[in-house]
């Protein structure tokens, strides 16, 4: 009896440290630093790469009101880092408060893992699709050599350039992103060229030699994913369009308020 006790009073502490320990993990989360555009927990990035996102990511605030930041720690800690990201986009308050127009980069190093999440009112001008593409084409090749400066800075350059567009302004510390945009736009022709002949083949074994049952099952998740965001169940958003905040009228480290409403993108190196 007494060694039963025992036992249910040492699960019991177990217990209560590891819950304890996550609830104090989930609910902190780090501050902004002075440079507040690039926050650099890890000091992977080197200092020419820092100065170029504060100074673009100020002249595009200046310009626009818009926020980017740019977020590298060493871990996630467990978390998943959609839901991580979307907490500590609306802990911050990137963007401004009525116009939700903010921007976060966040890179986990241990995890190899990053995540654009977007505020709604940048929603239109950087949607899920080109977030994904300009990270996994622009950032993600440097990443896997460790050149995590060099990556930072095109990326930052890029989405920085179409939040630029959006409003009809431009940069003029930013790097040429128009090279950029035309080199990841050759790589796209050519994508866009084999991509239709291999779903072409794929279509036509899958006919032949399985009686097209591939084919029905992909229709029958696009038309259920269809489904959904025609009646508001679902969607790319990943949240459901929660939007957040602090409900404060200004955030963290100078910025402004604004929330994000979960969409973006997210991979991995």
């Amino acid at each position: 009896m007494k060694r039963r006790m025992k036992l249910t009073i040492f699960v019991l502490i177990i217990l209560t440290v590891f819950f304890s320990g996550k609830v104090k993990s989930e609910g902190s989360f780090l501050k902004p630093t002075t440079s507040k555009y690039i926050n650099d927990y890890t000091n992977i990035i080197n200092e020419d790469a820092k100065g170029y996102v504060a100074a673009v990511g100020k002249e595009l605030e200046d310009k626009t009101t818009a926020q980017a930041a740019v977020v590298i720690i060493k871990t996630l800690e467990g978390r998943d880092i959609e839901s991580y990201a979307n907490q500590l986009f609306r802990e911050w308050s990137i963007g401004q408060k009525d116009k939700d127009n903010g921007l976060l980069i966040l890179v986990a190093l241990n995890e190899k893992k990053w995540r654009v999440e977007v505020g709604r009112g940048l929603e239109g001008a950087i949607t899920d699709i080109e977030s994904s593409r300009i990270m996994s084409e622009m950032a993600v090749p440097l990443f896997k050599e460790n050149k995590y400066s060099e990556g930072i800075k095109r990326v930052y350059s890029a989405l920085a350039d179409k939040i630029a567009k959006e409003y009809n302004v431009t940069l003029d510390k930013n790097i040429k992103p128009e090279a950029i945009r035309e080199q990841r736009e050759d790589v796209n022709n050519k994508v866009n060229i084999i991509y239709p002949i291999i779903l072409i083949i794929t279509l036509l074994f899958d006919l032949i030699f399985n009686r097209a049952r591939i084919s029905k099952m992909v229709l029958g998740v696009l038309f259920i994913r269809a489904y959904g965001r025609r009646h508001g169940g679902w969607g790319d958003g990943g949240y459901g369009g929660y939007r957040g905040g602090n409900g404060s009228d200004g955030g963290m480290g100078g910025f402004g308020g604004g929330s994000s409403g979960g969409g973006g993108s997210s991979g991995g190196w």
